[in-house]
């Protein structure tokens, strides 16, 4: 794409890039402008328009949720502290107010609802709340969720990153009063597609000097680039105008870890708690919906 924009650039005096979801940029100082020194670009980063007190985003720490692609299938991790946080936040956010859980895919997604199913779980979990999830066959399930919701009955709705619900739909109001990211979505990284990008990636550092680490490590900085951007465009269908709310809940250690925190929006970034056990960050919850309901 840089070629693309070259002859642009060297017409222009001032070029500016403006959009919703751009954070991380670094993909744009690579793949658009590699001719220019980092240095001469400048950025600006717009807070958001809701009030500091109307978002509150959490990073739980205790019970350990890591969800990379050798642990995340443990029975542990899925019938007990995923499924407790679920349960217990669905009796702490206000029954008005809707839950959206993101999922990094349909097998994973379908996969916990199947553990929860077969161990009796999911039963417990719809007792208080209905439970909609997306489906690969295009299944409508926003509409029926929509409808519980405006009826004040409670719901939660699990959705795929990157998937139809996760883009270009407003989770308004009490449409979505907490937003939780389960896990990272990380791309697959053996698709066709991402291999020849990782080829070209490490040839094109390699030619201009770059040593194999070099190149590793811009593969590494691709990969979470591609991850987080996808991670704050659905965090951002929660807030929707000045005066939203909405809790969000980051599930996975590696939200801590300094080079993803720093690819989250400002907006959210700048409004992370410190890392606390889930009874702590419910006890922060109910004290956060009990305000914002005055």
């Amino acid at each position: 794409p840089s070629k693309m924009l070259e002859p642009i650039i060297n017409k222009s005096r001032c070029l500016i890039l403006a959009g919703g979801t751009m954070e991380p940029l670094a993909d744009f100082y690579n793949e658009l402008f590699p001719q220019i020194d980092p240095k001469d670009i400048l950025t600006f980063s717009c807070n958001h328009v809701i009030p500091d007190k109307n978002l509150q985003t959490f990073i739980i720490d205790d019970p350990i949720f890591e969800f990379t692609f050798a642990k995340r299938n443990s029975t542990s991790l899925i019938n007990n502290d995923l499924f407790y946080f679920y349960n217990n936040l669905s009796y702490t956010v206000p029954v008005t107010g809707g839950i959206v859980g993101f999922f990094p895919s349909y097998q994973y997604l379908q996969f916990v609802v199947d553990s929860w199913s077969k161990s009796g779980k999911l039963k417990t979990l719809t007792q208080h709340r209905k439970l909609f999830y997306e489906k690969k066959d295009g299944e409508d399930i926003l509409s029926d969720y929509i409808n519980t919701i405006s009826k004040g009955e409670g719901a939660i709705l699990f959705a795929i990153v990157g998937g139809r619900l996760s883009e270009g739909i407003n989770f308004q109001d009490n449409l979505c009063r907490a937003v939780v990211m389960t896990g990272l979505p990380f791309p697959n990284v053996f698709s066709g597609e991402l291999q020849i990008k990782k080829d070209h990636l490490e040839d094109k550092i390699k030619r201009n000097g770059g040593s194999q680490k070099d190149a590793q490590d811009a593969t590494r900085e691709f990969y979470e680039t591609i991850c987080m951007k996808a991670v704050n465009q659905s965090v951002g269908r929660a807030i929707r105008h000045a005066n939203d709310y909405a809790a969000i809940y980051l599930l996975d250690k590696r939200y801590a870890t300094e080079n993803i925190k720093q690819k989250l929006s400002l907006w959210v970034r700048k409004r992370i708690q410190q890392e606390h056990s889930v009874s702590t960050v419910l006890k922060k919850t109910s004290s956060f919906f009990q305000a914002m309901s005055q």
